[in-house]
Order: structure tokens, then sequence, then C-alpha cells
């Protein structure tokens, strides 16, 4: 900042912010460095001699696209079928315009211009999962961030052994197809009985005998 003055005796020159007492510098010129938004504002220039002063005022505009105290969603883990909201805050002047993307698709999820903007899915598949980015720009430059959201599915039966008739002494399979997010915990038991009867998705009754005889169940976790 510049700040030419005259008179006789020559004038002193100093440097304060607007309503601020502290001199920042003396002389003409008042350099700042490495300038943050902190740093706009209004700064007087006050001239004086023995005779009298005189100051004069120069505003100082800061623009940036730095984020500063914003908000990036972080990575999310979400269960199938719950909803989903990506949640991004940018600040910078002039105001950005914020944009949300899925892989890099230039095709915007959400865009506005505005200091935050929200992504929301009410009701999460697993063609959601993947890699988001937040990118908050205007004519000074760009700032994104990314994050990972993975989809994880509850585990479901997708096939089961139908109710039968067998004869004793036959051989009898018993399968239970599953699906869901790995790892799946896999068992079957018999209903009544202490324990599980294996710990995978088939088990096999040899020689079946109507002690064996009952009612079966598989049950899957992760």
């Amino acid at each position: 900042l510049s700040c030419s003055a005259t008179g006789n005796p020559t004038p002193n020159v100093t440097w304060t912010r607007s309503g601020g007492a502290d001199v920042l510098g003396t002389g003409e010129t008042l350099t700042i460095s490495d300038v943050k938004i902190s740093d706009g504002g209004c700064y007087v220039c006050t001239a004086y001699n023995n005779i009298g002063s005189e100051a004069n005022p120069a505003s100082v505009h800061v623009t940036s696209t730095t984020p500063s105290g914003d908000t990036f969603a972080s990575n999310i883990t979400v269960i199938e079928g719950e909803s989903l909201t990506l949640n991004c805050t940018a600040t910078g002047c002039p105001t950005p315009n914020i944009t949300w993307t899925k892989h890099g698709v230039s095709a915007a999820l959400r865009s506005n211009i505005t200091t935050e903007i929200i992504h929301q899915i009410a009701s999460v598949q697993k063609s959601h999962a993947g890699r988001y980015t937040c990118a908050a720009n205007n004519e000074i430059g760009t700032v994104s961030r990314t994050l990972s959201v993975t989809v994880h599915s509850a585990p479901s039966i997708t096939f089961i052994t139908a109710n039968m008739t067998v004869t004793e002494g036959s051989l009898v399979n018993l399968q239970c197809n599953t699906s869901g997010s790995l790892p799946l915990n896999v068992s079957w038991s018999k209903v009544g009985a202490a324990g599980a009867l294996s710990s995978s998705g088939s088990h096999e009754l040899s020689s079946i005998t109507r002690a064996q005889e009952g009612t079966y169940e598989c049950m899957v976790r992760n």
C-alpha cells in the first residue's frame, strides 16, 4: 500500500488498521507478506508533523478459494437401503461454485454457487458405492476433496433346500445359498438341539434315522 505525503516540515507517515491503535508500519509504503483473508479490511495512512496531521483510508479486499475451517465429508460406510448424506462447505471470494461428482464424471450430481452444498441419497444401493469429489471454484482457482463411499449389503438367503420326506437310511443333503457383504458366516442347526451342525452352506446327513427327523435352520451373519 502506498501513501504519498508532502509538508513543511517533512511529515512522518504511519499505518494502522481502521479502529485500531497499533502501528503496523511507518513510511510511505506498507507491505503485507503472505496475504490472508484476515488481512482484508480498511487501513489508515496518517501523515503528521508539528503543524498538524491528515489521515486517509485504503480498503483491501482479499480473494481466495483456499478452504478455511471448511467441512468435507469423510470416507463413509453405509448399509444398503439406508440414507446417505454428503456435505461440503467451502468459502471464497467471489463465492465459489461447489460441485459434487462421482468417479470424475463431468455431469454434476449437485452444483450451485453457494458456501455449502449437500448431496443426499434416500435409499443407498450397491451402485452408489465409489469415489465422490467435491470441488469449489471461482475465477481465482479451484480446491477439491475426494472421499470413498462403501456400501455393505445385509445377509440374505437366496436358496434353501425345500421340505422333504425321505426313506430311513438314505443320504440327505441340506443346501443353503446366501448373499451379502463378505465375510459371511453360514451355519446349519437343528431346531431344539444345542450347537451348530456345520459352519458352511452345506450339511450332509448320511444314513438318516428317525432320531434326525425335525426342522433344520440355516443361519447367515456378517
